[in-house]
């Protein structure tokens, strides 16, 4: 029997943990060209533990990989969502391991989203940044990871502000 998980986040870096599995390369490598790619906190320090729900719907990440049939067809090759990256993902292991699900070897399919594998906000900095080398730590208050150009993209369009209503 198989118990599969997709993990689309970091892995390490929280308590208790004593793993460090980052989030792919070629993800890292989109963060100067992609300024919505990571939340960030009100000093601009990302979070690189997963990529920000602003980008679901920003197409933002390198097109798909086409079939030479598929590439002489296609007039221009386009970037895709975070949504689209994450479909395209699960329709090839589906594809992949469709028999496996048929005949009852694999038998549970688990996805984490977010922090931690959780899907929320990331709110406190456990691994280190620029201005807090050595990370959060406990007892303390958590802060809002919204600064990122997304999330203030989204802001605008669903409350009409530019900026947060405070910033420290």
């Amino acid at each position: 029997k198989v118990q599969t998980v997709m993990s689309f986040h970091a892995c390490g870096g929280n308590i208790g943990d004593d793993v460090n599995i980052p989030i792919p390369k070629w993800v890292t490598d989109l963060e100067f060209q992609v300024p919505e790619l990571f939340y960030r906190d009100q000093r601009g320090d990302p979070s690189r533990e997963y990529i920000s729900l602003s980008c679901d719907e920003l197409p933002r990440f390198p097109g798909k990989r086409w079939s030479e049939e598929e590439e002489a067809e296609a007039e221009v090759e386009r970037n895709r969502t975070g949504l689209e990256l994450y479909e395209d993902f699960m329709q090839a292991f589906r594809n992949e391991t469709k028999d496996f699900a048929r005949d009852g070897t694999l038998v549970e399919i688990q996805v984490g989203c977010g922090p931690c594998g959780e899907l929320r906000y990331p709110s406190y900095p456990l691994s280190p940044r620029e201005h807090y080398p050595d990370g959060w730590a406990w007892p303390g208050i958590g802060e809002l990871q919204c600064y990122d150009r997304g999330m203030y993209l989204d802001m605008k369009k669903t409350l009409g502000r530019e900026r947060p209503p405070i910033l420290l």
